[in-house]
């Protein structure tokens, strides 16, 4: 039950592949799995815990990737949860749609995109 930093930077079209890789090794060990963008990951970490169902939570959060940029950070975003689903991890996948959609952050980034597993 903890955050863990573990990123890269730069652009989001030269970190994808380490990314989708990143994605991968945790899918395969973990029984659920969500993708995420947050500027605060422990409190964003903190109010998952209290989202998931009684009696269950999230084992980790791990911040794959940061950057200043909203809208890259919604592109990684959306390419994780596409590549997730294109590899058959949909059925561990508990994002709903595809990323990137979500509400534009009050303040500016840094920007993370983050993996739950549980």
């Amino acid at each position: 039950m903890s955050v863990t930093y573990w990123y890269s930077t730069g652009h989001a079209t030269a970190v994808l592949s380490t990314l989708r890789h990143t994605l991968g090794c945790y899918a395969r060990r973990a029984e659920w799995i969500k993708v995420g963008i947050t500027r605060t990951p422990e409190i964003r970490f903190a109010a998952h815990q209290r989202e998931w169902a009684e009696g269950e939570e999230w084992d980790r959060m791990v911040v794959v990737y940061q950057t200043s940029s909203w809208r890259s950070a919604c592109r990684v975003e959306d390419a994780l949860i596409r590549y997730a689903r294109d590899c058959h991890y949909s059925e561990k996948l508990w994002n709903q749609v595809a990323g990137g959609g979500g509400r534009v952050p009050l303040g500016p980034g840094p920007y993370s995109v983050y993996l739950l597993t549980a």
